[in-house]
């Protein structure tokens, strides 16, 4: 049974002894091996140099994708989604800014109701919300931008009915005045 000896610890301990070489690959033949290994046949006791031989298998093209590209696409694919389903706005986002919004516009009308020294009321209904101010002994729409019927978004809803909610000079709210 040959025995399979690196090329550079042969090589040392050989070095120069091409005659030895060339002479017992004539006496046994040469061995198909890959290329630069030395077979020691230790019954013959002599070195050999194997070569491979001249005419190589073309391997075939290969066609398809690598696991490296596959999984690259698929995180890609995955910080795509999340990407996506965390910028989408759901109900939740939706009622979260309807209910910002109506809190902002609140707290405005309170403001005016202490900045004009006179009562300011908000008016929830099923339809919407808006601000009057009493004037002259009277409920008269509160002029200015954002204080007009604001109707409620998709999907939000008020279920108290017609409530009204009046802010004095102070900024103490109260129930219908």
């Amino acid at each position: 049974m040959p025995v399979t000896v690196s090329r550079r610890s042969v090589d040392d301990s050989l070095a120069g002894n091409v005659i030895a070489r060339s002479l017992s690959q004539r006496r046994f033949g040469p061995q198909l091996e890959p290329a630069g290994v030395l077979v020691v046949n230790p019954s013959r006791f002599c070195l050999m140099r194997t070569r491979m031989p001249r005419h190589t298998v073309k391997t075939p093209p290969r066609n398809g994708f690598s696991l490296v590209e596959m999984l690259v696409v698929l995180m890609v694919m995955g910080l795509l989604a999340t990407v996506a389903v965390l910028t989408m706005p759901g109900d939740e986002r939706k009622l979260r800014d309807e209910a910002e919004r109506f809190a902002a516009r609140t707290l405005a009308a309170r403001d005016e109701a202490i900045i004009g020294a006179r009562p300011v009321s908000l008016v929830v209904s099923d339809r919407g919300y808006y601000f009057e101010r009493r004037f002259q002994g009277q409920w008269q729409p509160l002029p200015g931008r954002g204080f007009d019927l604001t109707g409620w978004a998709d999907g939000t809803t008020a279920n108290a009915g017609r409530q009204r909610v009046v802010f004095d000079s102070l900024g103490l709210a109260s129930s219908e005045a």
